[in-house]
């Protein structure tokens, strides 16, 4: 997906990339907003409900991200995450091809967030088309926003696959306790 992501950088625009990136994750956010609720997380729940109102009516269908501008934090949750709160164990780390690095039970969380997405029971001439523009253009996306951050990593581990897996496996745990990654690291004395 590199190719891809490179060529979607260097061809459109950044306004044009940027709305694209929110209308996707207004797109997502049902599926935020049933997890949140799974996960017994009020505070969020009412957060994602309120994100996804203010962009879908003030931002244009979600193609301008307004709910940033009004202080409504932009927080995500899968069904992955919400197994592990129930205390799920992941499993082995796998690294899928166009998906990229998963444990067994978010494999398991993303096929079952498919049924919180309200778009899978519309029932549309074209669905098949849309589905699939979708998650190309949500793969696309995805590698897009991660390019600098994996050429970086790339460039300066001595082990990109352990630094990758390390890195995804503490995010995930993150998320599922309820922190920010930022929040896990030690207090570094001040030189």
């Amino acid at each position: 997906m590199r190719p891809v992501a490179v060529f979607y950088r260097d061809t459109l625009p950044d306004p044009f990339k940027a709305g694209i990136h929110n209308f996707l994750s207004n797109l997502d956010m049902p599926v935020t907003i049933a997890n949140d609720a799974l996960q017994a997380r009020p505070k969020r729940f009412i957060q994602a409900v309120g994100r996804t109102g203010t962009n879908t009516v003030l931002g244009i269908g979600g193609f301008v991200d307004v709910a940033t501008k009004f202080g409504i934090p932009d927080e995500t949750a899968d069904f992955g995450q919400t197994l592990g709160i129930y205390g799920i164990r992941g499993g082995p780390y796998l690294v899928v091809p166009f998906i990229g690095p998963k444990v067994p039970r978010d494999l398991a969380g993303d096929i079952t967030d498919i049924f919180f997405d309200p778009f899978t029971y519309v029932d549309m001439r074209s669905k098949g088309w849309w589905e699939g523009g979708r998650t190309f253009l949500g793969l696309v996306d995805d590698r897009y926003q991660d390019l600098e951050t994996v050429d970086k990593i790339k460039q300066s581990s001595i082990d990109f696959y352990a630094t990758v897996r390390n890195l995804y496996l503490q995010d995930r745990n993150a998320k599922i306790n309820g922190r920010s990654t930022l929040e896990n690291l030690p207090d570094l004395p001040d030189f």
